[in-house]
This record gives C-alpha cells, sequence and structure tokens, in this order.
C-alpha cells in the first residue's frame, strides 16, 4: 500500500506546505496558507484537532477544523505498530468504509510508512460537527443501543460471507490477532487481574475456571470461522457518539474478518445497564437480525445468532480487565467488566464455549 505521499514523522512535518500536497488526494488545487494544532492528547495514537487556513484560489477545500491522528511520541506506539492496527485503520478508512452506510468520520487525507508503521489520517472534526458523547464508562439508552445495532447491521450485511473479504489479507481474523503476543499478553494479564482485583465480586464459575486462558483462544477460534464479516473490533462507547441523535462509529484500529456476534457481544454486555440487557438483549438482536436482513446480510436462524453471540463475552472481559489505568481510567473499564462478568453468568458463556 504505497501511500501518494510521505509520511510525517513529527507533529512540526504537519505544516501548510505538507498539508497542501496531503489534502490534494482529494481537493485538487487546494492550497493551505496556514495551520496550527488546537489541542493534542495521547492514548494507543496521538489524537490532534488542527486549524486549517486556505488561499482563495477557487478550488474546493476541506473545513477549517480537521482532526489528525498518528504516532508521535507516543508510548504504545511499538506494541500497536507491531499488532498492526496502525496501517489497519489507514486501510479501513480507504479501501473498506467507503462502502458502508454507518456514519464515519469523513477522511480527507492518509499516509501510511510500511517500513516501520507510521501513519497519519486528518478526517472530519466531529467535535465542530456537533457530536454528543457517551458518557465514559456508559450505560447506554436501550433506545441508542437500537440505533448502534442498527448501524452495525450497514457494515455487517454488505460483506456478509463474502469471499472477496478475505483478498485483504492485512485485514486480520480473531484467531489470527490472537496469536499476536500482544494479544497473549493482555489475556494473561486480564485474568490475573480478575483473580486478584474482583476476587469479591467475580461469579463463582469464573473463579473457579481453571481454562480460562484456553477457553478464550476457543472462542477465538469460533469467531473467525465462516461466514465471516467484516467487524469493528472495539465498539465500546468511548468509540461512539451521537450527530442529530444518530450513531457515529470511530476508531477502527481493530478493525477485523470473522463472526458478527463478536461486536455484537463486546457492544451490548458492556453498555447496556446490567437489568436492561437482561430484559432487551434478545429483542434488541432480533431487531439487528432483521435488518441485517433486510440490507442484505444472508439469512441466520435467530437461534444460531444467539448461540454465537452468547459464546463470545470472554473477549471483552478479558481485554478490559487487563487494559491499564494510563490507557483508560478506571471509571471506564471498572464499569465495563462488572457488566462483562454479569453477562457472562447469565448467559454461561464459558459453559457455551466449552460445547463448541
Amino acid at each position: 500500500m504505497p501511500s501518494p505521499v510521505r509520511c510525517p514523522r513529527a507533529l512540526t512535518d504537519i505544516d501548510a506546505e505538507w498539508l497542501t500536497e496531503a489534502l490534494q488526494q482529494r481537493y485538487p488545487g487546494v492550497e493551505v496558507v496556514a495551520t496550527s494544532v488546537v489541542d493534542m492528547t495521547q492514548g494507543t495514537s496521538t489524537r490532534m484537532r488542527l486549524r486549517a487556513s486556505y488561499a482563495d484560489n477557487g478550488a474546493a477545500t476541506p473545513p477549517e477544523a480537521l482532526f489528525a491522528k498518528s504516532a508521535f511520541e507516543n508510548d504504545f506506539r511499538d506494541m500497536m505498530t507491531s499488532a498492526g492496527i496502525y496501517e489497519a485503520e489507514v486501510r479501513a478508512f480507504t479501501e473498506l468504509l467507503p462502502k458502508v452506510e454507518a456514519r464515519t468520520p469523513a477522511l480527507y487525507a492518509s499516509a501510511v510508512d510500511e517500513t516501520d508503521g507510521q501513519f497519519l489520517l486528518i478526517m472530519e472534526d466531529l467535535v465542530e460537527a456537533g457530536i454528543r458523547w457517551h458518557p465514559p464508562g456508559g450505560p447506554i439508552s436501550v433506545d441508542d443501543a437500537s440505533k448502534v445495532l442498527a448501524g452495525m447491521a450497514t457494515w455487517h450485511a454488505p460483506f456478509w460471507d463474502d469471499p472477496a473479504l478475505d483478498a485483504h489479507k492485512w485485514l486480520q481474523t480473531p484467531q489470527q490477532s490472537s496469536a499476536q503476543d500482544t494479544t497473549k499478553m493482555f489475556v494473561k494479564f486480564g485474568i490475573q487481574i480478575l483473580k486478584e482485583n474482583w476476587a469479591d465480586s467475580i461469579p463463582a464459575v469464573v473463579r473457579d475456571a481453571d481454562d480460562l486462558e484456553s477457553a478464550f483462544f476457543a472462542m477465538m477460534a469460533s469467531s473467525s470461522a465462516a461466514p465471516r464479516t467484516l467487524l469493528h473490533g472495539d465498539p465500546h462507547l468511548g468509540n461512539l457518539g451521537l450527530i442529530d441523535g444518530d450513531p457515529v462509529f470511530l476508531d477502527w484500529q481493530v478493525i477485523r474478518r470473522g463472526n458478527a456476534a463478536l461486536d455484537l457481544s463486546y457492544f451490548l454486555t458492556m453498555s447496556l445497564d446490567i437489568e436492561d440487557r437482561r430484559a432487551h438483549e434478545q429483542a434488541l438482536l432480533r431487531e439487528y437480525l432483521d435488518r441485517r436482513t433486510t440490507l442484505g446480510g444472508g439469512e441466520q436462524d435467530f437461534d444460531a445468532l444467539w448461540a454465537s453471540y452468547r459464546a463470545q463475552g470472554l473477549y471483552g472481559l478479558l481485554v478490559w480487565a487487563a487494559t491499564p489505568e494510563v490507557m483508560q481510567p478506571s471509571t471506564v473499564s471498572g464499569p465495563y467488566v462488572t457488566r462483562a462478568l454479569a453477562a457472562l453468568e447469565d448467559l454461561d458463556t464459558l459453559r457455551t464455549i466449552r460445547a463448541l
């Protein structure tokens, strides 16, 4: 995937000259005369809000407010690069998301260096677009959850059991990603944290299990079996927002090809209040299945979807149990883990995995 423009190595490289060259990928003739950084934060990537001024030369221009993602002086850069997630997000926005109806940030320019994984995305500033964020750590309302699942159907349906998806060799299955050292480390650490920090609230079915690690990898294998489709891979509430009441889906760094139930379980079991999930999850999944089928997403019996959904709960649980404070505060990860533990017991997830 050769990049049409050189990939910036530092924040100072994103000057008017570079931005002009980059934006001309989609805006021929545009000329940036000045650019500035409004603010910058660090997470698994470097996130920047930019402001650009353009020459009045008649060329079409993107908005003055821009949002950029890269990995400048980022503590997690080496780990994330080795996992391939930076390149994956660039490819998601350039190769796959243009085919999806769901609302995602508009892409204005991109660059990636395949030699070391450095990347840059220039996108729509959703703050300027009026995005409303969900409360950190949730929970989400049942109505909003229904809208999110309808959005998921718009990327699950067009890629449903599509052999063309397998042609994207960079697009890993959950099983392929679970073979990486980073994932193995997270799983071991997640199990350790659960049994050390959650001893008073962890269900007996989890506390007494001696096969959580093997169950996790069996689940990841099952979530990679056909029929596969496109997965967001990380649809927690921090990667979702609302504009004019409709969901917006952000941060496609963990994009995968696999079982749709992985997205569904990850989102519903951690985002809904426990009692709301118990009362409404089956109805929500039926709505989703109807929506996906209407969009051409292939026939699937509800019982088959329900069984797959019940088997996916270890994924979000162990990932969020292992998430360190420097990546996400415990005020976010804690509620996710609490809800995921309840779902694991309610849905008899370990027994379901063992029966696969």
